[in-house]
């Protein structure tokens, strides 16, 4: 067996780097634990690791400016070694500045604008955005804004090459960019107000590119997928002549409102694969609602107080989507006992024509925050799908389903049960 001191110098590297990077990804790291000084304990190993690790750019090419850091002046140094050590690497940005604090850093990062990839906001302050408004980022690849904040006449940012943005928790509109204005991606927007000009723009602009879609309303933006100019006229997306040609993953969250499926039709989507769908307040159907049908759709997620408003579309979402894959129902409220068994219900056929079993080529069901009851037997939500393999649960439904009487573990024998957060 091979010594890991006698691996190659590029070949250590190489396994540094992959495990730097699924600590930065990892949901389960805080930033505390990802500054350099903590991962780059592997320097103390031995002086082979020591002398791999300070040679290996992205290793230091992670760059937080945060509230964490202990004093400005250690601050200062831990971000010169990296800025040194980092190269000509692209750079990765994180801001985290309480106000009055080290916009001192931020400037010094400013020098490098032209190597940041990504840039992640978590707090802002005037002077932070005064000084990220006078760079220019010509490589900047990815934008998140973390946190909500407020701004009077938003954040402009002159990054041409910008391709994903996750905007500002429910302000949308703090973010502007300057001409040529960047084609996205993955475009990740929350609304509070009916403003949605600047929306609206970004999508036309973006229409033939966009992969990835999330919106998100704190109110119902009415009978259509809304464009509510300042006029107040209410037009659907369909006039804009919008069609996503690119769109695969598309998520749409609404805070309140019955159900309306015509606000998601923002234009067609003939590559879309993945669809999630949130009413955290769900009043009831409208009659008027129907469901286009998307045959490409491969994996579903609807997120709904409780089973009683799935049971009302289950047949309509059947009916629309007959080559799904995978299903995720998800419930954002904690129920009453009585309430969960509504949500497998319209997935036992029971007497239904078993021959025209929706969902026929269904291979896994994830459940998520509900409890199965005794009386609903998952063993017939296989019956008459035969590509079915997989019931996924959180660790909250695995907990309700025990104290509802429901053994998840006799399941096993049926097919294969799993029990992840993740």
């Amino acid at each position: 067996m091979t010594h890991i001191n006698s691996l190659p110098p590029e070949l250590l590297s190489h396994i540094f780097h992959i495990i730097f990077e699924r600590m930065k990804n990892s949901k389960s790291l805080s930033r505390e634990k990802m500054r350099p000084p903590v991962f780059l304990n592997l320097l103390l190993v031995s002086s082979h690791w020591h002398q791999v690790a300070i040679t290996s750019p992205s290793l230091w090419a992670y760059i937080p400016i945060t509230r964490q850091i202990e004093s400005s002046e250690r601050a200062r140094k831990l971000m010169e070694r990296s800025l040194l050590r980092s190269k000509e690497c692209s750079l990765d940005i994180v801001i985290e500045l309480p106000a009055g604090s080290s916009e001192s850093l931020l400037k010094e990062v400013a020098e490098h604008a032209h190597r940041w990839r990504t840039l992640s906001v978590n707090c802002l302050t005037a002077e932070a955005v005064r000084i990220l408004e006078q760079i220019y980022l010509p490589h900047l690849f990815s934008v998140s804004f973390v946190r909500r904040f407020e701004l009077e006449s938003g954040i402009k940012l002159d990054a041409p090459n910008l391709k994903k943005v996750r905007g500002p928790v429910r302000e949308s509109d703090a973010l502007i960019f300057e001409d040529p204005l960047p084609i996205f991606t993955d475009l990740r927007y929350s609304k509070s107000s009916n403003n949605t000009e600047l929306l609206v723009s970004h999508l036309r602009r973006s229409q033939n590119s966009l992969k990835t879609l999330r919106l998100s309303f704190a109110t119902t933006p009415g009978t259509r997928f809304s464009i509510l100019p300042d006029g107040g006229t209410q037009v659907s997306a369909d006039t804009f002549g919008l069609s996503f040609t690119a769109l695969t993953d598309y998520t749409v969250q609404f805070n309140s409102g019955p159900w309306d499926w015509s606000p998601l039709h923002i234009g067609h989507m003939p590559l879309l694969r993945h669809l999630t769908v949130y009413w955290y307040i769900f009043e009831d159907v409208a009659f008027t609602s129907t469901i286009p049908f998307m045959p490409q759709l491969l994996s579903l997620q609807v997120s709904l107080d409780h089973g009683r408003r799935f049971k009302k579309v289950a047949s309509l979402l059947q009916s629309a989507t007959p080559n799904l894959e995978r299903l995720c129902l998800d419930q954002t409220f904690p129920s009453v006992f009585g309430n969960d068994s509504e949500w497998i219900s319209p997935l036992i056929l029971g007497d239904q024509d078993h021959v025209a079993a929706g969902w026929s080529k269904l291979v896994v069901l994830r459940l998520c925050s509900l409890g199965i009851p005794q009386w609903d037997d998952l063993k017939l939500v296989a019956s008459c799908r035969p590509a079915f393999k997989q019931v996924s649960v959180d660790s909250i439904c695995w907990k309700k389903s025990k104290g509802y009487r429901q053994d998840l573990d006799a399941l096993k024998q049926h097919f294969e049960v799993l029990v992840t957060d993740d």
